[in-house]
């Protein structure tokens, strides 16, 4: 019913920690430096959705308490917006419109239950080409140099309060973990994952 879309990861040096990225797994941009009012955002391509490196000036409509981190997952579905409020309503999950603009709609869910912040993003125009885009973009780089095949899991380090489906990628809550992390799949990595660390999780390539 729902798939992810991009996770949101705050920052006060989004194009530096973008760059960064880049140039360590070789991956391509997934979109440039956006600055605007609300928030200044750089997106990297991680095939089956992104990696949005972020600073917000106002966050879902309330001002920033400049988090840092994993901070955000967001998702779509292929309802209309009215039967997704429908749905949320009959699962008892508290939902909020953070952001309506003229691109897209953001609706947090149980935000004051959990961070990161799940968010349901309603686009308001066609992204089959840009995501047909991004996916053969992926795939010439070949997975970038750990030669990523998927994002296969997820983890955060919470008790479970979202207990919902995605499409292309497991979430799992765990509060065991020591911190959250996202686990990337290679099809050619050997010997010991590969562990990148950021504020709050970390990325481990397996």
């Amino acid at each position: 019913m729902f798939s992810v879309d991009h996770i949101m990861i705050e920052t006060r040096t989004p194009e530096i920690d973008a760059n960064t990225m880049v140039k360590d797994l070789q991956l391509p941009y997934a979109w440039p430096l956006m600055v605007k009012n609300e928030y200044s955002s750089i997106g990297v391509n991680l095939g089956t959705f992104n990696i949005e490196f972020i600073d917000f000036k106002i966050r879902f409509g309330k001002p920033s308490t400049h988090s840092t981190g994993l901070s955000g997952i967001a998702f779509t579905s292929k309802n209309t917006i009215e039967e997704d409020y429908k749905y949320f309503e009959e699962k008892k999950i508290k939902y909020r419109v953070g952001e309506n603009i003229e691109a897209h709609t953001t609706i947090t869910l149980n935000e004051d239950l959990i961070f990161p912040t799940f968010f349901l993003v309603k686009y308001k125009f066609n992204t089959d080409g840009w995501k047909k885009r991004l996916n053969e973009e992926f795939v010439k780089a070949n997975g970038g140099k750990y030669n990523i095949s998927k994002v296969e899991s997820i983890i955060i380090n919470k008790k479970d309060v979202f207990n919902e489906t995605f499409d292309n990628c497991s979430i799992q809550f765990n509060q065991n973990n020591s911190e959250n992390e996202i686990v990337l799949r290679s099809l050619s990595i050997e010997n010991k994952p590969k562990i990148i660390h950021f504020d709050n999780f970390e990325i481990k390539i397996v």
